[in-house]
């Protein structure tokens, strides 16, 4: 009985995982196809997550508090935003309520 409901909460959340970056996936690859040079975009792709990597290790390896990985990440969600008042605004209260 008990080796069931793992299978079950195994595949529920394997589900959820794919319901989520699904969208992302195609909506990446949507991008892909509309750039000029689908190898460029790709690379920057690869260097971005290598980027992702390393910022990850080093907060990682300090042993940071919790408050400054929020801070890492609001400052490079700020870098792609387009600076609408709107997005500014939606981006700063999840922000804030993150704590």
């Amino acid at each position: 009985m008990m080796i069931g409901r793992r299978v079950l909460g195994f595949v529920v959340i394997a589900v959820l995982i794919g319901a989520v970056f699904f969208p992302l996936g195609q909506l990446l690859g949507g991008i892909f196809d509309n750039h000029k040079n689908t190898i460029v975009a790709y690379s920057l792709n690869i260097f971005g997550s290598i980027i992702g990597i390393w910022i990850f290790s080093i907060l990682s390896f300090l042993y940071t508090p919790p408050w400054v990985w929020f801070l890492v990440a609001a400052f490079l969600g700020l870098l792609f935003l387009d600076k609408t008042k709107f997005q500014i605004l939606i981006f700063s209260l999840l922000f804030i309520f993150s704590f």
